[in-house]
C-alpha cells in the first residue's frame, strides 16, 4: 500500500510551497512605506482609503490618490487619476473594511491575490505536467525569484494583473481537461473581471486566444468556437467599458491624459537603442538575478527542445506571450523596476522545468545537484531581498516620524506644501496617508494657498536645484531648524 506522501503529494507540496510563499511575503509587511516603488504604496493606499472614508458608489469608482477633504468632496471638487481601471484596489479595499488601515492591510491586498493566483497555477501546472514534482519545482522557482516576494505584495495594477492572470490561465486549463461549460463559465467570468483589473491582463485573453486559434490542440476544443468570438466581445467590451468610465470621472480631458500616458508608457521603438537592453537587464537583475536567469535559460532549452512533450510547450504560451506582449508595446514602462514582473512564472517553470530534467536523468547525482541549485540561487535571493529592504529606499523611518509624530498632531489641510524633487516620484500620497491631510505642493501652494501654509517639507540635496527650492520657502517667511531635518526631508516652518 503506497505511503501516506506517496498518496497525498500533491497536496502536501503544494501546502509547502504556498505556504512559503506566504511567510516570504509576509516578511517585512508591517513596515512603512519607504521601500522603492512604494510611492504607489501610498497613493494607491490613499485611493484605497478614500473610498473607505466616503463609499465607492460616491467616488463614481475612481482613483483620487491624494488625501481628498470632506470639504471637497462635498463640494464636488474631486480630481481623479484615471489612467488605468480601477479594480485591481478591490482586495485592499475589502482589507481596509474587515482589518482596519494599516501599512500591512495595504500590502495584503495584492498578496492574497497573488497567493490565490498561485495555488491556481499550481493545480494547473499539475493538469499539464501530469507530476508533482515537476509543478512543485515549477511553483518554488517563482517563490524563490527576489521579485516574486517583494513585488507581490506590492499595491500597484501589475500585481494584482498577474494574479489575476494566473487565475485566467489556471481556470482556461482546467476548462481544457474538463471541457464542459461550467469551467467554460468560470474562465469566461473570470476573463471578464480581468478586463477590468490593468490594461495589461488583456495580454494574458491574448495568449489564450492565440493558443486556440492556432494550437494543434486548441483546435481539439469543444467549445472553440464560443471562445474565438467570445474573448474578443469581452475584451472590446471591457475596454469600451473601461473608457467610459474614465469618461464619467474626467471627461475628454481624461481619455486625452490616459492616450498621453499611453504614448509615455510606450514611448516608441527602444528596441533598437542600446540603453534599453540595459536598463531591462538590470531590471531583470533586480528581479530574478543573473544566477536564477542562467538556470532559466537552461531551463529554456529543455523546453524548446524535445524532451518536453508538444501539449506542455503549446499549454504554456499564454505565460511567455503576456509578459513579451507587455514588454514590446509597453517599453518605456518596462524600464520600472517592476518591469519584468510578469515574466516571473515563466522563468519559475523554466527553473522547474530544469531541475525535474536533472532529477529524472542524473537521479541521486540529479537529486544533489537540484538541492545545490536551489540553495545558492535562494542564498543569492536573500541577498537580494535585503537589498530591497534596507538599501533600495525612497525615505526613512525618520522620515515617517517626521510626518507622523511632528507634522500631523498640528496641521490642517492644504496648510503643508511639498518642496520638488528632481528623481520623478509623487509623496503625496505616502504624505496623505500618514497625516491624514491634503499637502500642496511647490510652486504652486504659493500662488493656491500662500497665506494659510504653516509647514513645508523640502528635499535635501546639495545640488543647485535643491538650494534654490529651499530659498524659495526661506524667501516667503519659513525658517529651518536643524534638529528638523530627517533622512530625505527637512521641515520649515512659519507664524501663520
Amino acid at each position: 500500500m503506497p505511503s501516506f506522501f506517496v498518496r497525498h503529494q500533491a497536496i502536501i507540496l503544494g501546502v509547502v510551497v504556498i505556504a512559503l510563499y506566504v511567510f516570504l511575503g509576509w516578511q517585512h509587511i508591517h513596515d512603512p512605506f519607504i521601500h522603492v516603488s512604494e510611492d504607489t504604496n501610498g497613493s494607491n493606499g490613499m485611493a484605497a482609503y478614500n473610498w473607505y472614508r466616503f463609499g465607492i458608489k460616491d467616488l463614481k469608482g475612481g482613483l483620487v490618490v491624494h488625501w481628498l477633504p470632506e470639504q471637497d468632496f462635498l463640494n464636488g471638487k474631486i480630481v481623479y487619476y484615471a489612467d488605468h481601471p480601477s479594480g485591481f484596489l478591490l482586495p485592499t479595499y475589502f482589507a481596509y473594511k474587515l482589518f482596519g488601515i494599516h501599512e500591512w492591510t495595504t500590502r495584503v491586498g495584492p498578496l492574497s491575490l497573488v497567493v490565490l493566483g498561485l495555488i491556481l497555477f499550481y493545480g494547473a501546472l499539475l493538469k499539464i505536467f501530469q507530476d508533482p514534482a515537476k509543478a512543485f519545482l515549477s511553483i518554488l522557482g517563482f517563490v524563490l525569484l527576489p521579485g516574486s516576494v517583494y513585488y507581490g505584495k506590492h499595491l500597484d495594477m501589475q500585481s494584482p494583473a498577474l494574479g489575476w492572470a494566473l487565475i485566467t490561465f489556471s481556470l482556461f486549463i482546467f476548462y481544457y481537461y474538463r471541457q464542459n461549460r461550467t469551467h467554460l463559465a468560470a474562465f469566461l467570468i473570470s476573463a471578464i473581471i480581468g478586463c477590468f483589473v490593468a490594461w495589461h491582463y488583456y495580454f494574458i485573453l491574448l495568449g489564450i486566444w492565440l493558443v486556440v486559434l492556432f494550437g494543434k490542440f486548441g483546435k481539439t476544443i469543444i467549445h472553440r468556437k464560443a471562445i474565438l468570438i467570445g474573448l474578443p466581445i469581452i475584451v472590446t467590451t471591457g475596454f469600451l467599458v473601461n473608457l467610459l468610465h474614465i469618461y464619467t470621472l474626467g471627461g475628454w480631458e481624461a481619455l486625452q491624459t490616459l492616450r498621453g500616458s499611453f504614448f509615455n508608457r510606450s514611448g516608441g521603438i527602444f528596441i533598437f537603442a542600446s540603453k534599453w537592453y540595459k536598463d531591462v537587464w538590470s531590471r531583470f537583475d533586480l528581479n530574478v538575478t543573473w544566477y536564477w536567469m542562467l538556470a532559466a535559460c537552461a531551463g529554456g532549452i529543455v523546453f524548446i527542445r524535445n524532451q518536453v512533450r508538444a501539449i506542455e510547450k503549446e499549454l504554456l504560451a499564454p505565460i511567455w506571450i503576456m509578459p513579451v506582449g507587455v514588454i514590446l508595446v509597453f517599453q518605456s514602462w518596462s524600464t520600472h523596476p517592476f518591469g519584468p514582473i510578469y515574466f516571473l512564472p515563466i522563468i519559475g517553470v523554466f527553473i522547474g522545468i530544469l531541475c525535474f530534467s536533472l532529477l529524472r536523468r542524473f537521479r541521486v547525482y540529479g537529486a544533489v545537484l537540484t538541492i545545490i541549485i536551489i540553495v545558492v540561487g535562494g542564498m543569492l535571493s536573500i541577498q537580494k531581498l535585503n537589498f530591497f529592504y534596507q538599501d533600495f529606499l525612497i525615505l526613512s523611518q525618520v522620515d515617517i516620524n517626521l510626518l507622523t509624530q511632528r507634522i500631523a498632531p498640528s496641521i490642517k489641510d492644504k496648510e503643508l506644501c511639498v518642496g520638488q524633487n528632481d528623481f520623478g516620484l509623487y509623496y503625496g500620497g505616502i504624505i496623505g496617508w500618514y497625516i491624514h491631510h491634503q499637502p500642496l505642493f511647490s510652486p504652486q501652494c504659493f500662488e493656491e494657498n500662500g497665506d494659510a501654509l504653516g509647514f513645508g517639507l523640502l528635499f535635501r540635496g546639495p545640488r543647485e536645484f535643491y538650494q534654490q527650492e529651499a530659498q524659495r520657502f526661506l524667501g516667503t517667511g519659513f525658517k529651518l531648524d536643524p534638529n528638523d531635518c530627517a533622512g530625505l526631508w527637512c521641515l520649515v516652518t512659519r507664524s501663520r
